[in-house]
C-alpha cells in the first residue's frame, strides 16, 4: 500500500502551501495520512487543496481503490 497509494498522495500533498506535518502509516490493505495546517490556514481552502491534490494524484493510484471521503479531526 506505500508504495502503491500512500507515495503518489504523499507526492501530491507535498505541494499544498501551509502544510506543517505530514504523517502517515500504512498496513495491509490499508493507507492513513494526517495533514496538520499551518494555525492561520483556512480550512475550507485547506480542504479545496486536499481534494485537488487527491484528483491530481488519481491517475497514478490503483484503479480498483476503494474511495473515503477525508476525515477532520
Amino acid at each position: 500500500m506505500a508504495s502503491a497509494v500512500a507515495t503518489p498522495l504523499e507526492r501530491e500533498f507535498n505541494r499544498i502551501s501551509d502544510v506543517t506535518e505530514m504523517t502517515s502509516q500504512s498496513t495491509l490493505g490499508q493507507t492513513g495520512i494526517t495533514l496538520q495546517f499551518a494555525l492561520d490556514r483556512d480550512i475550507d481552502a485547506a480542504a479545496r487543496d486536499v481534494e485537488a491534490a487527491i484528483n491530481a494524484a488519481r491517475a497514478n493510484l490503483p484503479a480498483d481503490l476503494p474511495t473515503t471521503r477525508p476525515t477532520g479531526k
